[in-house]
């Protein structure tokens, strides 16, 4: 839990660091660095949770393993900065660091003969190499570029091995993880609020409003829609959730900025569209990847998604320029969606009346 909640902060402390406006805009390249390194830090999070879920605790080796990776991930997180578009060799050389310390931890499970840890174990040490690869190349644009190769790499284990990690499943454990994390990461959004607090006026209590509301959408799904004892792989869930959580992340800090004044109403628009679509998307994905067999999804119900998100498209066009209306707006699609989601998809009437 204390690991978890320390990761919040990182992954809300690097979005405020890296996510920043110039002369009224988010910063694009910025931008791509930040999902970089964020899902970085979201792998090294996955393949904890994947080796405390799946392999017999070491009470001395593994508290002196998550020590040294708390204290890494910590110092790493505060390299990053929004100076700059290039990562800095120090963030390069402990983002190998703390793969290679984890790769460690899961050599030692392969020694004792855990299932399919030295698979993992080889991954993480190739995506260590590759950072120490990207180091040798400076902090030009080819050295980011080989970072994120080294991140992408990171990701392969997982994924290759999805279908042979069913074998034990452990759904039931991650996504109640998984839950716990988001609210965390949701709570930390809505603290946001605080920066823009400090004289109460419409939008702050708004955007309050619109986080809270992303937040009951998300515990719908878990609570109505999930089939929590499903014997799929739990790999998807957490991928998953890398951009349900950015999502949020960034839909916060975005709003933060634009009710501070640092970004122009119209760029506050365009992305709040975008990471809103982001996230619907993803809850459409992760409902469909493992939803309870009483959830209805036809063609009708996505439609009814589809349509009212263009139409709050074009009410946001119309209302860019008048920021409580538009997250005013904001607060009415949500509200609209969330009652529309428990009512009719999580809740569907048709499935009442067949039971009956």
């Amino acid at each position: 839990m204390f690991y978890d909640v320390l990761f919040t902060f990182v992954l809300s402390h690097i979005t405020r660091a890296m996510v920043f406006p110039d002369f009224g805009e988010i910063v694009w390249l910025s931008f791509v660095k930040y999902i970089v390194v964020l899902a970085f830090f979201w792998l090294i999070w996955t393949h904890q949770v994947i080796y405390s879920s799946r392999y017999r605790e070491r009470p001395v080796v593994d508290n002196l393993f998550l020590t040294l990776n708390l204290f890494l991930t910590i110092y790493l997180s505060s390299t990053f900065s929004l100076i700059g578009d290039d990562l800095t060799s120090t963030s390069k050389l402990f983002a190998a660091i703390l793969l290679l310390s984890v790769g460690c931890q899961y050599l030692l499970a392969w020694h004792e003969h855990e299932p399919l840890a030295e698979i993992l174990a080889i991954n993480l040490l190739i995506g260590s190499a590759i950072a120490l690869l990207s180091l040798a190349a400076g902090t030009s644009v080819a050295g980011n570029v080989i970072f994120a190769i080294a991140t992408g790499a990171t990701a392969l284990g997982p994924l290759v091995l999805r279908k042979k990690l069913t074998q034990q499943s452990h759904f039931l454990n991650i996504s109640n993880r998984l839950t716990i994390f988001t609210l965390f990461i949701c709570a930390r959004a809505t603290l946001q609020v605080t920066d823009s607090l400090n004289h109460i006026d419409i939008q702050s209590i708004l955007f309050f409003g619109s986080t809270v509301l992303l937040l009951l959408s998300y515990l719908l799904i878990v609570a109505s829609g999930i089939n929590q004892q499903t014997t799929k792989s739990s790999i998807y869930a957490l991928l998953v959730h890398f951009p349900l959580v950015t999502a949020i992340l960034l839909m916060s800090s975005v709003a933060r900025l634009f009710i501070a004044g640092r970004i122009l109403p119209w760029n506050f628009a365009a992305w709040t569209l975008v990471l809103l679509f982001i996230y619907t998307a993803t809850l459409g994905i992760y409902l469909a990847l493992y939803r309870r067999s009483t959830v209805t999804w036809r063609p009708k119900r996505a439609f009814y998604f589809i349509f009212s998100f263009a139409l709050f498209t074009l009410y946001g066009m119309v209302t860019v320029a008048i920021g409580p209306l538009f997250l005013a707006g904001l607060c009415a699609y949500l509200i609209a969606d969330d009652l529309f989601l428990w009512q009719f998809v999580l809740n569907d009437p048709a499935n009442n009346d067949y039971e009956m």
